[in-house]
């Protein structure tokens, strides 16, 4: 087939909707009349030697145009919640970097819906169910022991309590509130609609085995205080101050911290989940 002109229409597209009309033409000299070849590699050394028609006739295809706001909506990373550190009036509590806590892992706390801690409308005593941290040194080593366990086992993000009180009487500052804390077991088991450890609670976890060993007077007199200073920090009423057995199947805090709780309140605490329950024994229970 005798070839005078080949020319190539391409409209391209770019995806910011705009189109770009680009047209090829090809004027052979009679000595260049010949079968053109439909390989790919020739198709595309002929059009590699071409100049550009511009009279030829050019097709632009509509588009679309992008909606630049939602691109950059869904390209835009998690925000990470950063909170500041809580400070508690009339209560001295030992920082995390003075006990040698890892920081927090933001990109498992910050990004989860539970940046949103607050407000705080519960107030939740535990135990940490070991009986055999009884200075202030073991304290510590228990504290980061469990870090480690809630952080590289549970995949936590950090320490599962926003506060801890050893038998010595000391306070250790936890997990932020701002962040839900979190347990072994379901709070609230018979409500569907609740979560598995909810949120606006703050946790605080006793040092010690309270089924097997009894309270220090240094850790009833700093455990009150803490509860005190929360309380008035949140609006909140001794009504709000609850065990963890009163939300979960669980023997924990332990019924010698029950026990002086309800006496601190001066009520039993009502439990709100089914009382024909199983709980497991004491010293079977999940912290």
């Amino acid at each position: 087939m005798n070839v005078q002109k080949l020319a190539q229409h391409l409209s391209v597209t770019s995806a910011l909707g705009l189109s770009l009309t680009i047209s090829y033409g090809c004027n052979r000299s009679e000595s260049e009349k010949g079968q053109v070849q439909t390989s790919r590699t020739q198709a595309t050394e002929a059009l590699s030697v071409c100049k550009p028609d511009l009279s030829a006739p050019s097709v632009a295809v509509p588009t679309a145009p992008i909606d630049a706001a939602a691109s950059a909506s869904a390209e835009k990373p998690p925000t990470i919640c950063r909170p500041n550190a809580v400070k508690l009036n009339g209560v001295s509590v030992i920082p995390r970097e003075k006990w040698g806590a890892k920081p927090a892992d933001l990109e498992v706390l910050g990004t989860m819906p539970n940046c949103s801690n607050f407000p705080i409308t519960k107030i939740i005593i535990h135990h940490t169910g070991e009986a055999k941290e009884t200075t202030p040194e073991q304290e510590q080593m228990g504290l980061l022991s469990a870090q480690g366990a809630h952080t590289k086992l549970k995949h936590w993000g950090d320490f599962a309590y926003h506060y801890a009180v050893g038998l010595s009487g000391k306070i250790y500052e936890g997990r932020n509130p701002a962040f839900r804390g979190d347990s072994n077991t379901q709070y609230y088991p018979n409500n569907k609609d609740r979560s598995h450890t909810p949120e606006h609670h703050l946790l605080i976890t006793v040092i010690g085995n309270y089924e097997l060993q009894e309270m220090t007077e240094a850790t009833r007199r700093s455990l009150s205080q803490l509860i005190s200073a929360n309380l008035s920090r949140y609006g909140l009423s001794s009504n709000d101050v609850i065990s963890h057995k009163d939300v979960a199947y669980t023997g924990c805090p332990g019924k010698n911290v029950i026990e002086w709780l309800n006496q601190r309140n001066g009520r039993k605490t009502p439990s709100v989940i089914t009382p024909s329950a199983p709980v497991l024994a004491p010293e079977l229970t999940p912290k």
